[in-house]
């Protein structure tokens, strides 16, 4: 029996999936941040990005890189500032 395969939604172009997707990453991000009690200029530091950087990422402005994306969890992986 062959498996039907997905199709892609024709309506959003390659850009449009691209923003959203930045958008929702952004908003995760922000949203983990606050939860742990950090600002954006202490999280950008703990990161090692500058400050703006991160708004960026946070507000879907900017595409974040794989391994911002993995420092992030990283980051967060059994840390709390409340510690």
């Amino acid at each position: 029996m062959k498996k039907k395969k997905k199709k892609l939604d024709k309506s959003y172009s390659g850009q449009e999936y691209r923003d959203k997707l930045n958008l929702k990453i952004g908003s995760m991000v922000s949203s983990l941040r606050k939860k742990r009690g950090y600002t954006q200029e202490e999280m950008a530091q703990k990161l090692g990005i500058p400050q703006g950087t991160l708004s960026k990422l946070e507000n879907g402005k900017s595409d974040i890189k794989l391994y911002q994306l993995f420092l992030f969890l990283r980051t967060f992986e059994g840390d709390s500032k409340n510690h």
